[in-house]
């Protein structure tokens, strides 16, 4: 299922697409990984980020804002389409990157887990996305040249998981402990002591200017810039409608525990254990709609009462949400922008 804005058709997934493993989604465009190791991608295709590589073999796929990427069997990551700088510039892969086993994409960078379990990125590093920080916690902001991420000056590993916002990069260490860095504008590469405390984090999403995190007790935090009530609402969470977390947000008012977090530009979406979903942040194209049938809103969240489908995983763009159902199938639906509003709005 996909919704939100279709201004690209990037809700709209192809006829006949065949079952699918792994959705991702960019800006205006949607990647879907399918069973047999090959790639679709659907939307806006300006920069060439839906022009995907040929053959089979792909293991894990990413979407940047205008840029797509993938990681081959043997671990070879290649991207397509454009990084979002000054000017487009062409995504590359560095020379001796050599095989990894998870990539992420911002807008502007790219981030890899190399085999050997170092971090490094590539791309823009204006803010000190790429290179993480000193021995006295300052960003390094030197031009990229293939050393490994570094956190207080020493080389970043044990990471399980890495994301990238905007203009700020994160991971997920296996003791359950997040390090973020790059641009702290909105305090989102603030990380939570309390957070980090309890060593209990199972998984990270990140939004243009935001991070979420999911516990392993289902609760999801958030925290970074709430100007769409994206890190919670008063009301709703425990923070008014301010554009900083003071300092963040627990959902924990769930009837049941959440199992997946995935944040857009300006929206977070969870999946519960029941396989329906959860959705808040900015809702103006629809992208934190979930369905027609027993929903309801409050503070410009949505939250999902039944589901005809079961959910088994969740992706979320710059204003569109996507949700790949157990059998494989991607569903849609979305307001029409450039094209006719797709009908199936049962989620």
């Amino acid at each position: 299922m996909v919704w939100g804005d279709n201004s690209f058709e990037q809700c709209d997934p192809p006829k006949n697409i065949g079952t699918c493993i792994h959705v991702a989604t960019g800006d205006e465009h949607t990647v879907a990984l399918k069973l047999n190791g090959f790639i679709r991608a659907w939307g806006n295709n300006a920069n060439g980020q839906t022009a995907i590589p040929t053959g089979g073999g792909y293991k894990q796929i990413i979407a940047g804002n205008q840029y797509s990427g993938a990681i081959q069997a043997d671990g070879k990551v290649v991207l397509w389409g454009a990084w979002i700088t000054q000017y487009l510039t062409p995504c590359t892969v560095p020379n001796d990157l050599g095989p990894c086993t998870m990539i992420a994409a911002g807008s502007m960078h790219t981030v890899a887990i190399r085999s050997g379990g170092s971090v490094i990125a590539w791309g823009s590093n204006d803010n000190g996305q790429c290179l993480g920080t000193d021995i006295d916690g300052n960003t390094i902001t030197s031009t990229p040249a293939g050393e490994p991420v570094k956190i207080m000056g020493q080389v970043l590993t044990g990471v399980n998981q890495i994301v990238a916002g905007e203009s700020f990069t994160a991971a997920l260490r296996y003791d359950g402990t997040i390090s973020a860095w790059g641009s702290n504008l909105y305090t989102q590469s603030d990380v939570p002591q309390e957070l980090n405390d309890k060593h209990d984090c199972v998984q990270l999403a990140a939004g243009a200017d935001h991070l979420v995190a999911l516990q392993s007790n289902g609760i999801v935090t958030a925290w970074g810039n709430n100007n769409c009530n994206q890190c919670g609402s008063e009301g709703y969470g425990d923070i008014d409608n301010s554009l900083v977390g003071d300092p963040y947000w627990t959902k924990s008012q769930l009837d049941t525990k959440c199992i997946a977090v995935a944040a857009g530009k300006q929206h977070n979406v969870a999946l519960v254990t029941d396989g329906t979903i959860v959705c808040w942040g900015d809702n103006s194209d629809g992208q934190s709609e979930t369905g027609t049938s027993a929903v309801s809103k409050r503070d410009g969240q949505c939250e999902t009462g039944t589901s005809e489908v079961s959910v088994v995983q969740i992706a979320a763009g710059n204003a569109h949400t996507v949700a790949l159902e157990s059998s494989g199938v991607i569903y849609s639906w979305g307001v029409g922008g450039d094209h006719s509003e797709v009908a199936d709005r049962n989620l």
